[in-house]
């Protein structure tokens, strides 16, 4: 997430100010080559605005500081990523409705007693994934000592369910438009692809 994160910050450095040390180079290229410079004054979408596009719609900042906490919580290396700070931060950026303030204090003391019970013992250093981390907290009789980090852990949890719909639409896009189909207007793979992906809904 931090090399997406970056990746999108150097898109967006080079749209405001490379383009114009690129457009010098091409230029004197072209002209060195005798070859036609392209009217700039018309109206371009620039491979750039498309990829910065593109990982906007699909990584925008929400989802990033989502999966972001997501790896705060992860088991790996013993709970190496894990930061109270960090956690509670995004936890009143992102969830505000699901915890009362009283409870975001509550959850950032339940956090450091966590991390010096679960995380320093490592109790649950062999445990692959966060869902067996919820199922172990339950099975050991800590839920009762930690329910605000099993609300949170559930939270993060849903996540995937969120991102399920937008992973079968990029899916359906290369199932759609194959190297035959490579030239399809945009207007047309929409109407396709809302045909494939909805076709259930159809019937």
């Amino acid at each position: 997430m931090g090399l997406v994160s970056t990746t999108k910050d150097l898109i967006q450095n080079f749209r405001l100010t490379g383009w114009d040390d690129l457009f010098q180079k091409v230029k004197s290229f072209c002209e060195k080559h005798n070859v036609d410079i392209p009217d700039m004054t018309t109206l371009y979408t620039a491979a750039s605005d498309l990829q910065l596009q593109e990982i906007n719609n699909r990584f925008d900042e929400q989802m990033i500081d989502i999966l972001i906490l997501s790896a705060t919580l992860d088991l790996k290396d013993s709970f190496k990523s894990f930061n109270v700070d960090k956690i509670c931060h995004l936890v009143q950026r992102h969830y505000p409705e699901d915890f009362s303030e009283q409870e975001k204090y509550q959850l950032e003391c339940e956090l450091q007693h966590f991390y010096l019970d679960i995380c320093v013992r490592m109790l649950f250093d062999k445990l692959p994934t966060l869902s067996h981390l919820c199922q172990e907290l339950t099975t050991i009789g800590k839920l009762s000592t930690y329910p605000l980090v099993d609300r949170l852990i559930r939270l993060v949890l849903t996540l995937p369910v969120s991102t399920a719909t937008c992973e079968r639409d990029f899916y359906a896009m290369n199932i759609v438009k194959t190297q035959l189909m490579s030239k399809m207007e945009d207007d047309f793979l929409r109407d396709v692809l809302v045909v494939y992906t909805q076709k259930k809904r159809l019937l």
